[in-house]
């Protein structure tokens, strides 16, 4: 079924709004009374939901729904059908186009719905009722107040806002701020993970750097809680990854704005940040050797499968390091530090300012700079010469440079986009780099473990040396595609440095 959709909060009673719609023109037809139960499904990254698209699969009946969240020309068009499949009964991931939809917020209705015939002859659904909410591993349900929901087919828009009108204007009923889902996602407490982070988390020029740092804190902090669930559910290995990037971020925000948030709590929370990104690092580490055993599996000669002590084995470490995490995720210390990062991101009071208080536009160029300056520092050593530890070490560099440079993109007009997409090309060359070397030395660990539990496999065993020969090549190659890219390093500076000068800032873009 595909179909718009416009829900209003219901204050008084349905038979004053039922009547006023007759007096109106319209008439009203008793269909059927129904209670039953949905979850919402979207992507990781939540492209439907940015596209103006919601998919509720209906538990009883199985079906599928399509709904359009906005009524105006620039909501994207709704596909053309729903996944084969019904929706399973255990809110699990489902396959779709390609795509793995993941479930986001369970919904519960109990209505009256009625058949509602405008004067041109088209007919819609109205209802009346209460809908409650659940989080994908909640087991308690959270009611909003009542509801009266208008469901209109695709192709008949133009109706709803005339009776949209009447109900808001002639019956004083107040419309939900957004869709279902959003209206749903906020009354219990959640974000959908591909969301955007809110608007009022923008840094300002006029900003303070504390200020801007408690913001940029504040981003990292609703990433985590954005993903927490997928990754306790383990539904895709990227919901793992996005809370590590952003426990990555808030340590890095604490780094930079160390001084201004007060510099012992900021140590504190790193130490803090430190602790879960570990646990996070073990499973993404597995998840990602997974992914490139399969991958360079393809690439040896006869492309032999993976043999089944090696995936028993890897299977085996990954379990181990989910379930730590998982406690940990769902412990008490985690929810500290999340609480801790939001008390540290409102706190309107912080330490004395050392030296007088500058606007966070003043500050960011001398910051970046400096990260700048950290990289430029290695230019003299030849790339060939550099030990993996000291291409990791290179790496950390882009990635604060990256980093720096994203926290302020917005005050000046975007114009370090291109500089982050080359700190990301970096970034991804010698993080296959660190990859492989992480991989090989799990692979050798992994070739003693079994060996001292048993005695390896043969295959097994020969399994390792050809991936391990494989993954030096790997290896050599990112090698040589970093010493082709160091040599534009400076360009990159160049390009930085010019972005930074007057007249690139907020007001050139106004």
């Amino acid at each position: 079924m595909t179909a718009v959709e416009r829900c209003y909060f219901l204050t008084g009673s349905q038979r004053r709004v039922r009547d006023g719609l007759t007096a109106l023109g319209y008439f009203l037809e008793a269909a059927e009374d129904e209670v039953w139960q949905g979850t919402y499904y979207d992507t990781h990254s939540g492209s439907l939901f940015r596209r103006g698209i919601r998919l509720l699969g209906i538990a009883d009946p199985a079906q599928w729904r399509w709904f359009r969240a906005e009524l105006t020309p620039a909501a994207d068009t709704l596909p053309d059908e729903v996944p084969a499949a019904p929706p399973p009964p255990d809110d699990t991931p489902v396959e779709w186009r390609g795509q793995r939809l993941l479930p986001v917020l369970r919904l519960s209705v109990r209505r009256r719905t009625h058949h509602l015939t405008a004067r041109s002859g088209q007919v819609f659904h109205l209802s009346f009722g209460e809908a409650a909410f659940a989080r994908p591993m909640a087991r308690e349900w959270t009611a909003g107040p009542r509801l009266v929901c208008l469901s209109v087919p695709e192709g008949q828009e133009s109706e709803v806002a005339v009776i949209g009108s009447f109900l808001r204007d002639l019956f004083r009923l107040k419309p939900l701020p957004q869709d279902l889902l959003v209206y749903g996602l906020d009354v219990v407490d959640a974000h959908l993970p591909g969301a955007p982070v809110p608007a009022r988390l923008k840094l300002k020029s006029d900003d303070t750097i504390r200020q801007a740092g408690q913001k940029l804190l504040s981003r990292q902090a609703f990433k985590m809680q954005a993903n927490i669930e997928g990754a306790r559910m383990d539904l895709d290995p990227e919901f793992v990854h996005d809370i590590r990037v952003a426990t990555r971020r808030a340590r890095f925000a604490l780094r930079l704005f160390g001084e201004e948030l007060g510099r012992t709590e900021a140590e504190a929370l790193r130490a803090e940040l430190a602790w879960i990104a570990g646990l996070l690092g073990q499973v993404r580490d597995l998840d990602i050797m997974h992914w490139n055993i399969h991958r360079y599996t393809d690439e040896l000669a006869g492309r032999p499968a993976v043999p089944t002590a090696i995936r028993e084995h890897m299977q085996s470490a990954r379990n181990e390091a989910l379930a730590v995490l998982n406690e940990a995720l769902a412990g008490n210390r985690f929810a500290q530090l999340l609480n801790r990062l939001e008390r540290i991101a409102a706190d309107e009071s912080g330490p004395p300012p050392s030296e007088p208080v500058r606007s966070v536009i003043e500050a960011a160029p001398p910051l970046i700079r400096a990260a700048m300056a950290r990289l430029q520092r290695w230019l003299k050593r030849r790339p060939a010469e550099l030990t993996p530890a000291q291409l990791h070490r290179i790496r950390i560099h882009f990635k604060r440079l990256r980093y720096t440079c994203e926290f302020f993109n917005d005050l000046f007009a975007e114009a370090f986009t291109a500089a982050i997409g080359q700190c990301v090309d970096y970034q991804d060359c010698l993080g296959e780099h660190q990859d492989v070397q992480v991989a090989e030395t799990k692979l050798r660990e992994m070739a003693q473990q079994l060996a001292s539990v048993g005695g390896i496999p043969s295959e097994a065993l020969i399994f390792v040396g050809s991936m391990i020969q494989r993954l030096d090549g790997v290896a050599r190659d990112c090698r040589r595609i970093f010493e082709k890219r160091w040599k534009q390093f400076p360009r990159l500076i160049a390009d930085i440095d010019a972005s930074m000068e007057p007249g690139t800032g907020p007001e050139a873009a106004d």
